[in-house]
């Protein structure tokens, strides 16, 4: 996940592709050079929304995506309410392609991949897989105005069960229908990492911790 507007978001961008997101990085290299990793591929993508109105961001933006070819831009006002729409964005894309796994990501996170193929690979490539660092069952933020408070009307209990914090998690693609039907459940908010949670909880999906 990246954003739309301002420098800040295209400096990590730039980055990413400069450190874990090259695939002739150091780790990558040595990665080569294992068995068990050397025929597995990856593919970053970056997905973002479109700025607000009176910059010039995504005109840069759209320049970018040409000259990178690996950002998704969606038709949404990239802001944190719509989180939950830029993350199925990704997911929906992804499905398109014969994909094992998702790793959903924030661009201020560094992800050792070749640390992430080789737990899948220790793991015998888990399938159903919903996989990060857990936040425990938490209380439901209920005070107007606050950045997390969520209304009786998405989520009526008190506590949140078990989810896999935002920065960070994975999904096996198997569990990709079972997370776009659930907006026929239940309607999607703006907590993108509880609303996963969610969907997999009330769809018999373990939560694993990865605290590595």
């Amino acid at each position: 996940m990246s954003g739309a507007k301002g420098n800040t978001f295209r400096e990590r961008r730039e980055a990413i592709r400069q450190t874990w997101g090259n695939q002739s990085n150091w780790e990558q290299r040595k990665a080569s050079q294992d068995e068990r990793l050397k025929h597995l591929r990856w593919l970053l993508v970056f997905v973002l929304g479109k700025a607000e109105t009176g910059t010039n961001d995504d005109e840069l933006n759209i320049a970018e995506a040409r000259q990178h070819n690996d950002m998704l831009i969606g038709n949404i006002t990239d802001n944190y309410i719509n989180l939950i729409l830029k993350v199925y964005m990704g997911l929906l894309w992804a499905s398109k392609f014969d994909v094992k796994y998702t790793l959903k990501a924030d661009d201020d996170v560094y992800v050792r991949i070749p640390r992430m193929l080789e737990y899948l690979v220790n793991a015998k490539f888990p399938r159903p897989f919903y996989g990060g660092l857990i936040y425990p069952r938490s209380k439901v933020h209920r005070k107007i105005g606050e950045k997390w408070t969520v209304s009786y009307k998405y989520y009526g209990e008190t506590y949140f069960p078990d989810f896999n914090r935002g920065p960070f998690y994975i999904l096996s693609s198997d569990l990709f229908n079972k997370l776009f039907n659930y907006v026929y459940v239940r309607k999607p908010f703006h907590l993108e990492d509880v609303y996963v949670a969610l969907a997999m909880h009330d769809s018999n999906i373990k939560t694993t911790n990865i605290d590595e």
